[in-house]
């Protein structure tokens, strides 16, 4: 298992699988709905949500996209400490509680993808070789 500073990634050794534990996925999955139904959201719940969702990207890179106008959102805190989320960022946060249950499903960590460049076919016989 590979830890981080909040407990454990589950990794699958023999189907070469990682993947978000139970608790993570639930308590963040919460956080995110939590964030999504308030109408101001403050610095700091910004902070420790882009702060959990970076270390989902570090996995699926993909996420940084979708973070970065959560980033915007939380520039914009700074100024005032809360902010109110747009439509727009409330739909992103939607988007990566989909990111988040794929995580929590297993993400393939298997880098080795092959195409075979030569395919060889045998013929048994049944009187052995050259039969």
């Amino acid at each position: 298992m590979l830890q981080d500073s909040t407990g454990f990634w589950l990794i699958n050794t023999r189907t070469l699988n990682i993947s978000l534990p139970s608790d993570k996925h639930l308590k963040w999955h919460f956080q995110i709905n939590n964030i999504i139904n308030q109408k101001r959201v403050s610095l700091k719940q910004l902070e420790v949500l882009i702060r959990r969702l970076n270390h989902l990207a570090s996995i699926m890179p993909m996420l940084h996209h979708f973070l970065s106008r959560l980033c915007n959102a939380l520039f914009q805190s700074s100024k005032s400490s809360w902010t109110c989320l747009s439509l727009t960022e409330k739909s992103d946060l939607h988007l990566l509680q989909s990111f988040l249950d794929k995580a929590h499903s297993g993400i393939s960590i298997n880098v080795v993808h092959r195409k075979p460049t030569h395919i060889y076919r045998f013929d048994a016989s049944e009187f052995g070789l050259g039969g």
